[in-house]
């Protein structure tokens, strides 16, 4: 599978799920207006059954659908940038491959407060990638402040 855009983003379900919408259609709207449609790819969440990412005019994945893991470990994502607000798949596809991919977690660009989901999602990526013994294998997770922390 050939992903040719730049930047990908892992959408998830927290503007659907867990209490009030984080803000994360908005957030990738932010994205592709910073780096320009044609370089951003949104993988859907394969529970999100809307379809508000194409109506947009963003290009969205093929393989939403497919577990992420298996389509990183048969790819070359060397020239990629990951993006997501609160995705797991980021975290466990890095963690499979040799070659990490630049990521960031832009879940402080949306408004998680009101989302119990939200807020547990958070609370575990920040103890995960603050534990020392993990720092190796996730050093180029980022945490983004703002969306231009991306570019």
């Amino acid at each position: 599978m050939i992903y040719p855009q730049k930047y990908i983003y892992f959408a998830g379900t927290l503007d659907f799920e867990g209490g009030k919408p984080i803000g994360e259609f908005e957030l990738v709207q932010k994205i592709a207006k910073q780096v320009g449609k044609e370089n951003l790819l949104v993988k859907v969440h394969p529970r999100d059954t809307r379809s508000v990412y194409a109506e947009e005019g963003l290009l969205v994945d093929k393989n939403s659908s497919k577990p992420w893991e298996i389509i990183q470990m048969l790819g070359d994502f060397s020239n990629k940038v990951f993006l997501t607000a609160t995705s797991g798949s980021v975290l466990a596809g890095n963690f499979l491959t040799t070659n990490p991919v630049p990521t960031f977690y832009m879940y402080k660009c949306c408004d998680t407060d009101k989302n119990i989901s939200a807020l547990k999602n958070v609370n575990n990526i920040e103890l995960l990638l603050h534990e020392k013994s993990m720092q190796k294998i996730f050093c180029g997770i980022k945490i983004a402040t703002d969306i231009k922390d991306i570019v």
